[in-house]
């Protein structure tokens, strides 16, 4: 079967299911790892942002699971649904011990401050973050 076919059909399994593929073989391990499949999937189930508002006071479940998805996934949701946000301030929102995603800041292009205090973020600040442009505020803890 041709590898687009597969694609379309398997872009209509919810994201976190069909990340489960991804060890049957190394051919569907390289579909839905790669960042083309990673947009149809989400294109087919992730909410479409609300662009009137430029904050976010909490996360999503979307974010949320944004930070247990594989790179490809982490990048092109944060494409698709971060990149207008100036302020995301989560405060005591994340609980699981999770790394900051380093494949978000590429796209957040308008983000003025983050603010993720007394989360259970762990690891190092993603290097990625000092080429925001407009970037004035971090408070992590």
């Amino acid at each position: 079967m041709p590898q687009e076919v597969v694609a379309q059909i398997m872009s209509w399994i919810f994201p976190y299911d069909v990340w489960q593929f991804r060890k049957l073989s190394k051919s569907f391990n390289e579909l839905i790892s790669s960042s083309r499949f990673a947009a149809l999937n989400l294109n087919r189930f992730a909410p479409i942002p609300d662009y009137s508002v430029d904050f976010s006071w909490a996360p999503t479940c979307w974010d949320m699971l944004s930070f247990h998805s594989p790179v490809s996934y982490q990048s092109e949701y944060a494409r698709k649904n971060l990149t207008h946000f100036i302020k995301l301030i989560w405060l005591r929102e994340i609980r699981a011990e999770v790394e900051i995603p380093a494949s978000w800041f590429p796209h957040l292009t308008n983000l003025e401050r983050l603010e993720w205090d007394e989360c259970s973020l762990v690891g190092p600040i993603p290097e990625e973050i000092g080429s925001l442009q407009v970037f004035s505020n971090l408070i992590c803890h």
